[in-house]
């Protein structure tokens, strides 16, 4: 019992952890962050970007989009109203609705007006998180065991953050009966033009649609030749175990239950705005990711090539896609002193 807690701990790090700001090169370097320590986790809306950062990343930094302007600072830990508990490395999640700013930490969503100006604070239920903001509530992630098995599930939520309707759910990669599925099944889900767009059902080309009342829509599959895992794949879960502090412990009787798939996930994301659905697949071709651009009904609008930065060969770097750009955090310099740029990607 001891070992399945470690090794969801383990799989609840691994989404995370890979999200922080990453090292590598870009076209084209946006912002310095100037006077940010440990950003974790970018997020943004039409009309700001979000960079959240500190040691469990409790703080928020709010730009401009238009010219990067740093327009304010808030948020701190704490169990007060207005203050964030968060594990370390993971950070708040951020998103805005109509003005105002939706921060989620464990378990509630706390509510704020321009530039950090508190307002109210939504209690949820445990095992809860990642809330982003909708007409008549929210969407969210649940997680559940079902006997000694886990499940991530992708949920409706009302104002007050009660479980509404669950759109789908995904086991989760241990299994005690059958070992830990590394690198396969993540889930996600991103909103445009009203509509829920989700992942996380099947490892092939396949993202289920769904209208803000939780009503099915459709089901968008391509074909799409997955590529073959490899070692360096392999290398960086194992190095994950062995390296990090809260796990190097406990190597030996982890490594034993890992299982790897033949192949990666078709898709490592997805994004959507009012216009379009964006899908960021597992391929590389010459150093640059695979980026397909969708109509909503999943007609293919166009393929494009671009030099993501990847934090190891599994996890890209942090990143969103606002305005029909991408915005991605990363990280310059050596490990003692680095800076922290937005590189900025049009699409």
């Amino acid at each position: 019992m001891k070992l399945m807690k470690i090794i969801q701990v383990v799989i609840i790090f691994c989404i995370f952890i890979f999200l922080g700001a990453c090292t590598g090169n870009a076209e084209k370097e946006v912002i310095l962050l100037k006077g940010i320590k440990n950003p974790v986790k970018i997020f943004g809306s039409d009309q700001k970007l979000f960079v959240t950062a500190g040691e469990n990343g409790t703080t928020i930094h709010e730009y401009s989009v238009k010219n990067f302007e740093h327009l304010c600072s808030y948020g701190e830990e704490g169990k007060d109203r207005g203050k964030f508990i968060t594990n370390a490395g993971e950070g708040v999640h951020v998103s805005a609705f109509k003005g105002n700013t939706f921060v989620t930490s464990f378990w509630k969503v706390s509510v704020f007006d321009r530039c950090g100006k508190f307002i109210d604070e939504i209690k949820g239920i445990p095992n809860t998180y990642s809330y982003k903001k909708i007409k008549d509530g929210f969407v969210g992630v649940g997680y559940k065991e079902k006997g000694n098995v886990g499940y991530y599930s992708i949920n409706l939520y009302n104002e007050n953050l009660e479980p509404v309707k669950e759109l789908y759910e995904v086991e989760n990669s241990y299994n005690p009966n059958i070992g830990n599925r590394v690198l396969t099944k993540e889930y996600g889900f991103s909103i445009g033009a009203n509509r829920i767009f989700t992942k996380g059902q099947s490892d092939e080309y396949r993202i289920e649609v769904f209208n803000t009342d939780g009503d099915h829509l459709s089901t968008i599959n391509r074909e799409f030749d997955r590529i073959a895992i490899k070692e360096e794949n392999k290398n960086a879960i194992l190095d994950l175990y062995k390296n990090h502090p809260n796990f190097k412990d406990f190597y030996d009787e982890i490594v034993k239950d890992i299982i790897f798939p033949e192949k990666l996930p078709a898709i490592n994301q997805i994004a959507a705005s009012d216009d379009y659905l964006y899908v960021i697949t597992n391929t590389l071709v010459d150093d640059s990711t695979e980026i397909h651009i969708l109509d909503h009904n999943g007609k293919l609008i166009n393929k494009t090539h671009i030099p993501l930065i990847w934090n190891n060969a599994n996890m890209i770097c942090t990143l969103i896609i606002q305005n029909h750009s991408i915005y991605q955090l990363v990280r310059s310099g050596p490990e003692t002193r680095p800076d922290f740029f937005i590189y900025i990607f049009s699409l």
